[in-house]
C-alpha cells in the first residue's frame, strides 16, 4: 500500500488494515450519490479570495502543491478522511467550479493561486485537484476529471518555465533530447511540467478544445509572457 501524499509504502498490517476499512467507508459515502456525484464533486471548488487568503495566512507561498498536499490538506481531514473542501473551515467557501486548474504538485503553490487570481474577479470558483478530490484512500471516484471539465466554463494550464537547459535551448534531436531526459535534471525538469501530468484535461471536448488557456510566469511576483504564443485569457473568461 503506497501513502497518496508521499508516495511512501505503507507496511504496518494494522494501519493498512484501518486505512482499507476507512476506504470502503469513503467509496459507499460517494457510491450512494449515484449520478449526483459528478455534480457534488463539481461542487468542491474553492473562491479565489479563501485561496489567496489562506496562501498568506500559513505562507504557503513557496511550498509545492505536494506540500500543500501532504501537510494541510491531508494533515487536516485526517479525521473525517474527507475532501479538503469539505472541511468545517473550508465548506462556506466552497461552491460549484467555474474553472478547473491544471497543474505540476512538484511545482509552487502560490504560482497555481498567483495563476488562478491573475485578472479574475475574487468570487471566482476555482476547482483544484489538491484540494477537491480526497487525498486519502478510497477516492478511485476522484480520477474521473472528464466530468469536471465538461461542467467548467474554463480550463486553466498553470505551466512555470522550469530553469535550466530544458528552457534555454531546442532539443529537437532526439537521442539527444531522450539523453537530457534521462539525466538528473532533465527528470527533475520533467516532474515540474504540467505536460507531464495534462491528461487530466485530455477528453475531446468543447470545454478542452475552446477554453484551455495557457497560463506561462518567470517569477512568482512579476507575472510576464514567457514567449509570443504564451496566452494568457484569465481576464477575459466567458463568466462575470
Amino acid at each position: 500500500m503506497v501513502d497518496m501524499g508521499t508516495g511512501q509504502r505503507v507496511t504496518d498490517e494494522e494501519a493498512i488494515a484501518f486505512e482499507r476499512a476507512r476506504a470502503i467507508e469513503a467509496e459507499a459515502e460517494d457510491a450512494a450519490l449515484g449520478d449526483g456525484l459528478s455534480e457534488r464533486r463539481v461542487r468542491c471548488a474553492l473562491r479565489i479570495d479563501f485561496l489567496v487568503a489562506l496562501t498568506f495566512a500559513l505562507d504557503l507561498w513557496e511550498w509545492t502543491t505536494r506540500e500543500v498536499v501532504v501537510f494541510l490538506a491531508k494533515a487536516s481531514t485526517e479525521e473525517w478522511r474527507c475532501r479538503f473542501s469539505d472541511h468545517p473551515v473550508a465548506r462556506k467557501f466552497a461552491g460549484r467550479a467555474q474553472a478547473l486548474m491544471s497543474h505540476s504538485w512538484g511545482n509552487k503553490w502560490g504560482t497555481l493561486i498567483v495563476a488562478a487570481a491573475q485578472g479574475a474577479p475574487m468570487g471566482r470558483y476555482i476547482w483544484i485537484c489538491a484540494l477537491a478530490n480526497r487525498q486519502w484512500a478510497g477516492n478511485a471516484a476522484d480520477i474521473d476529471f472528464a466530468s469536471i471539465v465538461e461542467r467548467c466554463d474554463a480550463v486553466i494550464v498553470a505551466n512555470p518555465v522550469p530553469k535550466g537547459r530544458l528552457s534555454q535551448e531546442l532539443l529537437n534531436v532526439a537521442t539527444v533530447r531522450d539523453a537530457y531526459l534521462a539525466s538528473e535534471e532533465g527528470k527533475a525538469a520533467l516532474s515540474k511540467l504540467t505536460t507531464s501530468r495534462i491528461w487530466c484535461i485530455g477528453k475531446d471536448s468543447p470545454q478542452t478544445r475552446t477554453n484551455t488557456y495557457t497560463y506561462t510566469h518567470w517569477t512568482l511576483r512579476s507575472v510576464t509572457a514567457s514567449s509570443a504564443s504564451t496566452i494568457n485569457l484569465l481576464s477575459s473568461f466567458p463568466f462575470p
